[in-house]
């Protein structure tokens, strides 16, 4: 008997007049080539390549650099040829200058890095190598990783002292980092040990396939509900880095694990969808644009940095977490993890266990919100890796009126081969957040209007100074009376609607600050 594992990644749900249940799911490889298009229409439109990150981004793409397509800035030759600011350096915002990623950008222009604007750089690079391994001038793991890129890409005589200096640099943790150049401690940070899993892997992955091991178990141990992120917060840049050094090291193991295909949707989440770019706090950056372009093209063409014999087979077990296919299929469990809505944010987390008549073993995460327009299911289904096409598949039902306050189920039920599958799930649609609040000043009071929200709702309406009371009505204008003059209140305004025994509430408004008369 099969046995399906689904992962239902995300479904949005609001009010709206009428909804339509039927959305396409896209597979990961449709997703990443939809991505790579609006790249290559980014780098064309910015078509001047400035940096040796932008020359890597370009050809990992599959564009070619020195074709008429691109031009390269006039400052570019000098750039890849300086010896003076070779290494990382983290005491500036330049970071990653290193001689190895110069030597890279050079060969993929088609042009000789043994003599590129009257220098040697290959010379340059072999002769920094001390005799342990480690370079001299540099700072920070990066640059050895990319030092060793570049001695591994040219078949150099030196690539195994580095890379073994280079493996030998990983901490307990697994993680490779840098000394702060703050706080001079130690930082185990995820693109710098995703750079060294790559580093190796290319030097010689049998040799060194149990320090990748630990630095990808180090990189799994930093994954939070689709990102990972070193700190608290996640980025994208850290994101690419992460998912290139899997992509690189163990792309097929990788993949068929519970979360690539989340990690890949928070990466792609930052894409720009007007200008094809990546964000980076809200604004397209370079940097973030050019990692992301490597993370991708890794992803579709191989890495153009070097080549792994054996990308597909690592031979070494480490800790990417895939779907529980020890349990026996008389046991007919199915575990369904909501993460719905609680009291103020209308996000509420609980666990479902629910019987199946076959023994499938299904898991989804759900994720639910309310825009009150629309009830749109973006529902995503695979099966060993595979997506399945919704209406050919699977397809989803609702309880009736789903569009209405109140809790609702969907059902998702399985078609043709998949016939056996029957997972119920409910959700909750909440009244929609008022809009237009308008508060005006009396003398010792405040009239208070709204536009009206659908589905036959009532409303509370808080008004506080330094204590706070609380109106409920039917109305869309009330007058409060009975306040204290010249005194500033603040006011909001949330609808609700009691179904049955319960009361389903929609978010509060923002308040408004206004001073009585």
């Amino acid at each position: 008997m099969k046995r399906l594992y689904v992962s239902m990644i995300s479904f949005v749900v609001s009010l709206a007049m009428a909804f339509s249940p039927v959305f396409a799911a896209d597979t990961t490889d449709t997703k990443i080539a939809n991505a790579i298009t609006k790249l290559k229409s980014y780098y064309t439109t910015n078509n001047t390549l400035s940096s040796a990150d932008d020359i890597i981004a370009v050809e990992s793409l599959g564009m070619q650099a020195e074709s008429d397509t691109f031009k390269l800035a006039k400052s570019l030759p000098s750039a890849l040829s300086s010896t003076t600011s070779t290494y990382n350096d983290y005491t500036s915002d330049k970071a990653d200058g290193t001689i190895g990623k110069q030597i890279i950008a050079i060969k993929l222009l088609g042009q000789d890095p043994t003599n590129y604007n009257g220098v040697n750089l290959v010379s340059k690079l072999e002769g920094d190598v001390n005799e342990n391994g480690s370079f001299k001038n540099t700072y920070g793991v990066s640059a050895d990783a990319w030092a060793v890129y570049a001695l591994a890409q040219l078949k150099s005589e030196k690539t195994t002292t580095a890379a073994n200096y280079l493996a030998s640099e990983i901490a307990s943790d697994g993680s490779y980092g840098y000394d702060d150049y703050n706080t001079k401690k130690y930082v185990g940070d995820l693109s710098t040990t995703s750079w060294a899993v790559e580093a190796l892997s290319f030097a010689d992955q049998t040799a060194y396939k149990t320090t990748i091991a630990s630095a990808l178990n180090f990189m799994n141990s930093k994954y939070d509900t689709g990102a990972y992120k070193t700190s608290t917060t996640g980025d994208p840049d850290t994101q690419a880095c992460t998912l290139e050094g899997y992509f690189v090291a163990d792309k097929i193991n990788y993949m068929s694990g519970d979360y690539a295909n989340d990690a890949i949707d928070n990466l792609l989440a930052y894409q720009d969808e007007k200008t094809g770019g990546f964000l980076y706090s809200g604004t397209v950056s370079q940097y973030s644009t050019d990692e992301a372009a490597r993370c991708l093209g890794a992803y579709e063409n191989g890495s153009v940095l070097g080549t792994v014999n054996n990308a597909t087979d690592l031979g070494v077990s480490y800790k990417i977490v895939k779907p529980d296919d020890t349990k026996k299929d008389d046991k007919n469990i199915v575990t369904i993890t909501n993460e719905d809505s609680t009291t103020k944010t209308n996000n509420a987390t609980n666990k479902v266990t629910v019987k199946t008549k076959t023994g499938y073993s299904v898991k989804y995460k759900t994720k639910v919100s309310y825009t009150g327009k629309v009830v749109k299911p973006v529902t995503k289904v695979s099966f060993d890796g595979k997506a399945l096409k919704l209406n050919k598949d699977y397809k989803i039902t609702y309880s009736k009126n789903a569009k209405a306050i109140g809790k609702h189920t969907l059902t998702v039920k399985g078609l043709n081969e998949y016939k056996d599958l029957k997972v119920k799930k409910s959700f909750t649609v909440v009244p929609a957040k008022v809009a237009n609040v308008k508060v005006t000043a009396k003398a010792k009071k405040l009239v208070v209007s709204y536009k009206k929200v659908k589905g036959s709702v009532k409303y509370q309406i808080k008004v506080t100074y330094k204590k706070a009371k609380t109106i409920k009505t039917k109305k869309t204008k009330v007058t409060v009376k009975s306040l204290k003059a010249k005194k500033t209140y603040k006011v909001k305004v949330r609808a609700y609607k009691k179904v049955g025994k319960k009361t389903y509430y929609g978010s509060w408004s923002k308040t408004k600050s206004v001073k009585t008369k």
